[in-house]
């Protein structure tokens, strides 16, 4: 039986998702090549707040949103088992001014909920420790004027492993601008979360093929344990 190639399993990975013709387009082009793990990764977690996974409020919903709790939850495990940097990263709790556009395109910021200095505190089950490097942003990008990227130059990080909501949002403008950076990207896909599921496939997909790996958990989870055994 004639072996399929590691690209071809992608492009079959991802087929049902954009149908034959999109396909053929990306396999054309050659895209979705794998880039892998680096020498020294890190771990970020993007906007894993009440605000994105309680439902109470505005922003959160959806099932994706449950299952990006419990896979970050094993992926942060395994990372801390690795003694891995830890960046967690959630907005900041800003003013009308430095909100500029958002505002006006997302209605939900004008929730006087969102206001509530709970909104901002991480889930227990996904919350950061002592050791951890915890930063805020006023934009989706986490790269977006703040010092994240002087961090990890200052630890000479070569891989981010992201993990997130929302895949469609703040998680892809973290992959965008970490590979627009030079840094290899891991994705997850168990640890993202939207509040579409069809924004969520299909980001997962565009991201597979121009940004970075998108990875089942249990790869990224052996890939890490492999780390405590060397």
């Amino acid at each position: 039986m004639e072996r399929i190639s590691n690209i071809e399993k992608i492009y079959e990975k991802w087929r049902p998702v954009v149908g034959d013709e999109e396909i053929e387009g990306y396999r054309k082009a050659g895209m979705g090549q794998r880039v892998g793990f680096g020498e020294k990764p890190a771990l970020l977690v993007v906007d894993m707040t009440k605000i994105y996974v309680d439902p109470k409020y505005p922003m959160a919903h959806g099932a994706l949103v449950k299952t990006a709790v419990k896979g970050v939850q094993q992926v942060l495990a395994a990372c801390r088992r690795a003694n891995l940097p830890i960046f967690f990263v959630r907005p900041k709790r800003t003013t009308f001014t430095e909100m500029g556009l958002q505002r006006e395109k997302w209605g939900c910021l004008k929730d006087s909920s969102l206001q509530n200095p709970e909104a901002n505190t991480w889930q227990a089950e996904i919350c950061p420790k002592d050791e951890d490097i915890v930063f805020e942003k006023t934009k989706s990008s986490c790269f977006f004027e703040t010092h994240f990227r002087s961090m990890l130059t200052y630890l000479k990080i070569d891989t981010l492993i992201i993990t997130g909501i929302s895949t469609s949002g703040c998680v892809r403008a973290a992959v965008m601008d970490a590979f627009f950076c030079n840094y290899r990207v891991i994705i997850p896909e168990q640890c993202c979360g939207d509040r579409s599921p069809r924004a969520h496939l299909n980001n997962l997909f565009d991201m597979d093929m121009k940004y970075g790996d998108v990875m089942n958990i249990e790869d990224v989870l052996s890939h890490l344990d492999s780390l405590c055994r060397n």
